[in-house]
């Protein structure tokens, strides 16, 4: 029996680790360190997440988060994608909590720090500039902003891993209302590059769990 209910384990091993979905979370380094972004601000990048996942149906997505450790807002949301472009359109796809953003694409808002090799292909900004832009944006638990971006010609999940890593494709942020930063608390921000891959995390936990239980055999 014992010998059944581990080929079953196997088999939805197999089973979890071709249907898991592939992602990767990438968190923030500062743009402007000799402005806003002096000493403590910086904490605030570990923070601010982007969550890339392959949705499977010739697209992924983009989610952001702010799971607030030190207070701040985030307002502003940019992406460069170069030429050849991995992506031939962008679209908000889901607003969680108390925010609203609006797409700027086709004609996205440049990114200040962006300088010539900063390509802005779409950005969002929270609605109500001035005393609603804090409010609207993404700056408490719970809250999250998704992008759905539909793959350009042959490109893949693969093909947007291996670009956000290299650099060629990026994504940028801008914060208000740090109580860290400078006046007026406004920080850029730009993702920083993850030290691993992307791993079909559900399928790996399960194949611990797996070990475990044939380890455990051998001592029974």
């Amino acid at each position: 029996m014992q010998k059944n209910i581990l080929k079953h384990l196997i088999a939805a091993q197999f089973l979890l680790v071709s249907s898991a979905v592939l992602a990767d979370t990438y968190h923030f380094l500062p743009t402007n360190p000799n402005n806003n972004n002096i000493g403590l601000p910086n904490a605030v990048g570990s923070q601010l997440t982007v969550d890339v996942t392959d949705s499977g149906f010739g697209s992924a997505l983009f989610t952001f988060t702010n799971p607030v450790g030190v207070s701040s807002s985030i307002t502003n949301v940019w992406f460069s994608d170069p030429a050849p472009t991995v992506f031939s359109s962008y679209a908000i796809t889901s607003q969680i909590g108390d925010i609203s953003f609006i797409l700027d694409s086709p004609n996205p808002a440049n990114f200040p720090e962006g300088g010539p090799s900063f390509v802005e292909v779409a950005s969002a900004d929270a609605a109500a500039e001035g005393t609603n832009e804090i409010p609207n944006g993404i700056n408490a638990i719970g809250e999250s902003l998704t992008f759905t971006a539909i793959f350009n010609g042959g490109n893949s999940f693969a093909s947007l891993i291996n670009s956000i890593n290299s650099g060629e494709f990026r994504i940028a942020l801008q914060t208000r209302h740090n109580p860290l930063g400078g006046n007026p608390s406004t920080d850029r921000w730009l993702n920083d590059t993850p030290a691993t891959v992307p791993t079909p995390a559900a399928g790996w936990l399960f194949g611990t769990a797996l070990l475990g239980l044939m380890g455990l055999r051998r001592k029974m």
